[in-house]
């Protein structure tokens, strides 16, 4: 059986012009993760990292709506204060959220 050159060549420009060589490998890559598995384990990891970054989004958004109940509790004492005649000057300022150095 005799090769066709010409015909070889021409089907290594058309696999150049359509980027193969660029392909070859991530598709070596995909086949190697399959085997080994690990697409599956990476797929995991990723799966479980979602989990944790939502539940950490939970927490955020429970203690942001605590904090603004406080806030909001406080701007109610001092209202109170206020009207109840106490001077402004003698409410303790509110704390700035930092905590003091020990």
């Amino acid at each position: 059986m005799a090769v066709d050159v010409a015909a070889l060549e021409g089907w290594a420009r058309i696999a150049a012009a359509l980027g193969v060589g660029a392909l070859a490998p991530k598709a070596w890559d995909l086949i190697r993760k399959a085997i080994t598995g690990r697409s599956t384990k990476e797929r995991a990891e990723v799966d479980r990292l979602r989990v944790e970054v939502e539940e950490a989004r939970v927490v955020r958004d429970r203690e942001a709506a605590r904090r603004r109940r406080w806030q909001e509790h406080a701007s109610e004492v001092r209202r109170i204060a206020l009207d109840a005649g106490v001077k402004s000057s003698e409410i303790p300022a509110a704390p700035n959220g930092e905590r003091e150095p020990k």
